[in-house]
Formats: C-alpha cells, structure tokens, sequence
C-alpha cells in the first residue's frame, strides 16, 4: 500500500530523532578522518615534470676539478697577475691554445672560464705584482699573441716562495766564536778570501755570533773540509749539527 506524503514526512523525523539520540548518548566520540600517509623516501627527480626537477641554471657548466692543488701541495695560490694571450669561446680551442704557448713561452698556461660571459681566457705565468710579468708580456706579444696584456687574477707559486724554504738539519764546520758583532763580519769576509768559500755565515747564539761554513747534508762531509781549513792556518775547526740551506747552488754536498 502507497504510502502518503504524511507518512513519509512522519519516517524522515523519526529517522532524524533516532540518529540525534545516537549522538548524545556517545557525547566524547567524533569521527576522525584517515590520516594520509607520507612517502618519506620520495625522491623528486623520478617525475617527469620540467618544472620540479632539480636542474642547474640555465647556461651553467661544470668545469672539471682542478686536480692542481691535490697534485701538488706544494703550491700556494693567492692573488697575483698573469699575462693574458688570448679568449676563444671553445673548451678545446683554449686547450690547443694552451699547449702551444706553453711550449712557446715556458712557463704555466691555465684557462679560465668566464662565468658572464661563457669565453675562454687564457692566462701565462705567475706573478705577485705587474712588474714581475710585464718581461712575460713582451715575450707574448713578440711569439705571436700581439693582444697580450697583463690581468690581475688568482695565481700559484711554490710554497717555498711564498713562505721560504722548510727548514733543513745538516752541519756546518765552525772557525771562529766572538761576542762582537763586527768581529765576525771581519772573519768571514777573511774565511771567503782565505778559503774560497762563498757558503759561510754567522749565526747568532747569544751572547756570541759564530763564523761557519758550508751546507753539509752528513757529518762525514762536513769533516772533510776540517783538513783543508787546518792548512790555511785554523788550529780547531769543528763540526756542528744546524740548520741549512739545501737549494742546488748552496748546499756543499748530495
């Protein structure tokens, strides 16, 4: 039998009234939507969108490491000048550029990459101040880079240039002990005259400045010139352990 509208108004508010009575008879109780799951280990360079993934900037390029430094730490870089021979816009072109004057100028050739820009700079030699490069220069422009000019810049010398020689322990022979300072200066010049020897020095231990002679890497070596100073009249040279100079032209002995 049909139903009247009557009757269905009189299901829907009983319905209604048994859903309120639900309600209030569980007052602490709320519905509580899943909770969304989080990917931790998403990686977003595995979409496909040009938009989000981690790209470098437009135009960027990676330039190979320099491997300079870890060749050879011996080099200390700091700020200097350097001639520049020539800008091409290739990476190769600048290494054919590079070889050639290298063998043309002998001396350090690097390329640098202009970031601005995008060219090529090549740079010769290393120098602490303009005056040192500008002989560089005029070899440039004579051996065919008539462009050449000098550019201040990043350079890399020896360690040793910049800071002086490691210290070296070897021996010298000792002929003279004096507390006075022009007294010792008047035996060396006596020792280079006498004995012909150009690697002498005084070394100040005070209260006395010592006269000594040679850069000897042995004890054995040192020895050997004690015969020879005894004949030039000094009764008791002997060898002491100390610091030397150990570049070619300055030390006495292999």
């Amino acid at each position: 039998m049909p139903c009247s509208i009557s009757q269905r108004l009189g299901y829907l508010f009983l319905g209604g009234l048994l859903a309120l009575q639900a309600a209030c008879a569980a007052p602490g109780r709320s519905v509580v939507p899943p909770a969304t799951v989080i990917k931790e280990d998403f990686d977003p360079q595995t979409l496909d969108d040009d938009d989000f993934l981690l790209k470098p900037p437009s135009g960027a390029e990676t330039l190979p490491v320099d491997q300079t430094a870890a060749a050879a730490p011996s080099l200390v870089q700091l700020d200097g000048f350097r001639v520049q021979i020539a800008v091409v816009s290739s990476r190769e072109r600048a290494g054919i550029v590079r070889n050639e004057a290298e063998t043309k100028l002998g001396v350090p050739v690097h390329v640098y990459r202009d970031p601005d820009t995008g060219l090529h700079k090549v740079h010769a030699g290393n120098g602490r101040t303009a005056t040192e490069v500008e002989s560089l220069r005029r070899l440039a422009k004579s051996q065919g880079y008539p462009e050449a000019f000098i550019v201040r810049t990043r350079i890399e010398l020896p360690r040793a240039a910049v800071f002086g020689p490691e210290p070296v322990v070897g021996f010298r022979v000792q002929v003279f002990a004096t507390s006075n300072r022009a007294a010792a200066e008047g035996e060396m010049a006596n020792v280079k005259d006498t004995v012909g020897h150009e690697d002498v020095y005084i070394e100040s231990e005070p209260p006395y400045f010592k006269v000594r002679i040679g850069n000897f890497r042995t004890r054995e070596a040192a020895e050997g010139l004690i015969q020879r100073l005894q004949t030039y009249g000094y009764d008791t040279p002997f060898v002491v352990r100390t610091q030397i100079e150990t570049s070619t032209a300055q030390t006495t002995d292999n």
